[in-house]
């Protein structure tokens, strides 16, 4: 599922920058000489031009791509989480358990008068 966000997210951004490039440089080449400032910043150029809607269309998209993309991920490690706690408390218990069992295995009992390797053997065998 994530992955498709993915895929579009490039090609989002790469139509983006397709599009700015292809737009034309209104006024003079600084935005800050006055003739520049007020076509960028007019309502009518915008509605004029079509690639500027299509550029802002596609940056609208791009930014509501990358909340949702993000907000996916931060629900996804939430459910990881729970997952990595529940297999955190299955190795407590399995590792109590064999706290228990080398309790049992440490204590050899070994009968006077008789071989400690032939004792090993028999408790193999049990």
């Amino acid at each position: 599922m994530l992955m498709i966000f993915y895929v579009l997210q490039i090609i989002i951004a790469l139509l983006l920058i397709v599009f700015i490039m292809f737009q034309k440089s209104e006024g003079g080449t600084s935005l800050l000489s006055s003739n520049a400032y007020n076509s960028f910043f007019s309502a009518k150029s915008m509605v004029r031009n079509p690639l500027t809607r299509i550029t802002i269309i596609l940056g609208v998209a791009f930014f509501c791509n990358s909340v949702l993309i993000g907000a996916l991920i931060i629900g996804k490690n939430k459910s990881n989480q729970d997952v990595i706690n529940q297999l955190e408390k299955i190795a407590e218990e399995k590792e109590s358990k064999n706290k228990a069992v080398k309790k049992d295995t440490n204590t050899l009992s070994v009968p006077l008068g008789s071989n400690v390797a032939d004792t090993k053997k028999e408790q193999k065998n049990k």
